[in-house]
């Protein structure tokens, strides 16, 4: 527990350090990329046609008005990073009571709306989805595209506004690299870092290109389960004697585990380093109220840091990485490289098969994971 709470300090310490330490590959120490502008060189409505949603259906006419008032988040700040041919997922955070049935999506001063059904619903029902994609043939430039974005219930009804700029970068090749230095901070094993990328969702795709698996930070797999076990009223807390077999009693428990981050920092040198933080909450049966049929838990709070070498070098299209070190045998969970794709805020890492293609993407620097 101590190795725990070390590295979980270390882990926010790190994020700390994101606000105040600059280094040489960040976005705004790089050779500045082409800005393309919105008023610059398409009107709101060649913009918007840049934009593709699964299921969509164009509406002529302005958004239904509705006023900002902070009901909804999304897992993006104040831009919407995308790299055209990547389908990106936008995670809208909502009450449990608040049913979202879909998301309008304008570009302001346009002549129509996209009108698109929630695409996935997370196990907690407090988080929707839907999938943005950017023409792939639109991989040349650079577009700041404002938005405004209305989730709707099951009646349609706008519930809130949420305005966004949409930046489409095209792969940055050398402008924009992946790599910073170690620094003196940090040995093989520990020590200080400024985490660089940032995971973002983890997709799975089917052989026609539908998503059959995502994954994000916060989001929970739930399981409900109901277990068997004994309840006697005349012994102390109801517990029945450890060597009976009678089993007169229930408890339903909800079992969960959840990804809360992951971030990755690849060093000019040829190491990385990496840190994961889980969270997992088990049934346990000697915490548990039988009588009352009240489950007990047990609850895990893991960071993990991983140490290790890559074989990435600047320009190359893939990219494959070993651990060498992790703070604890038995926790976190692997990793793999695959191809590689970047721009000067995303960096996506895919591996393909007959069967499926998985993408992971990973962003350059957040803090938080929702914003309103």
């Amino acid at each position: 527990m101590k190795t725990v709470n070390f590295l979980t300090n270390l882990f926010f310490i790190s994020l700390l350090a994101v606000l105040s330490l600059s280094r040489c590959s960040s976005p705004e120490d790089t050779e500045p990329i082409k800005d393309t502008t919105q008023q610059g060189h398409k009107e709101p409505t060649a913009l918007q046609e840049i934009l593709k949603f699964d299921k969509a259906t164009k509406v002529s006419g302005a958004l239904p008005a509705v006023a900002n008032i902070s009901l909804l988040k999304t897992n993006t700040q104040d831009t919407i990073f995308a790299l055209p041919g990547i389908k990106m997922p936008i995670r809208i955070s909502h009450p449990k009571s608040t049913i979202l049935k879909g998301i309008y999506i304008a570009v302001k001063q346009g002549t129509f709306y996209y009108d698109i059904p929630i695409e996935r619903e997370e196990e907690s029902d407090t988080v929707s989805v839907i999938l943005l994609e950017v023409d792939p043939e639109k991989e040349d430039q650079t577009y700041h595209i404002p938005a405004d974005i209305i989730p709707y219930d099951d009646t349609k009804t706008p519930l809130d506004k949420i305005e966004r700029i949409i930046t489409v970068e095209p792969a940055a090749g050398n402008t924009c690299g992946i790599l910073v230095d170690k620094p003196t901070t940090l040995g093989d094993t520990s020590g200080l870092w400024t985490p660089e990328w940032f995971w973002f969702a983890t997709m799975v795709f089917g052989p026609t290109n539908e998503i059959s698996f995502l994954n994000a930070p916060g989001n929970n797999f739930i399981t409900n389960t109901t277990y068997e076990g004994c309840c006697d009223p005349n012994r102390p807390q109801g517990k029945c004697h450890p060597l009976s077999t009678t089993l007169n009693a229930t408890a339903r428990a909800t079992i969960a585990y959840t990804i809360e981050s992951e971030t990755f920092t690849f060093f000019t040198n040829g190491t990385f380093a990496r840190q994961t933080h889980e969270r997992k909450q088990n049934f346990n049966p000697e915490t548990t109220d039988w009588c009352s049929g009240t489950a007990g838990y047990t609850l895990d709070d893991i960071v993990v840091s991983y140490f290790g070498q890559h074989d990435y070098l600047p320009g190359d299209k893939t990219i494959s990485y070993g651990t060498t070190y992790a703070s604890c045998d038995l926790c976190g969970y692997g990793s793999r490289g695959g191809d590689l794709k970047h721009t000067c805020h995303l960096l996506i890492i895919s591996r393909q098969t007959e069967a499926s293609k998985e993408i992971r993407i990973y962003v350059r620097n957040p803090v938080s994971i929702w914003y309103e």
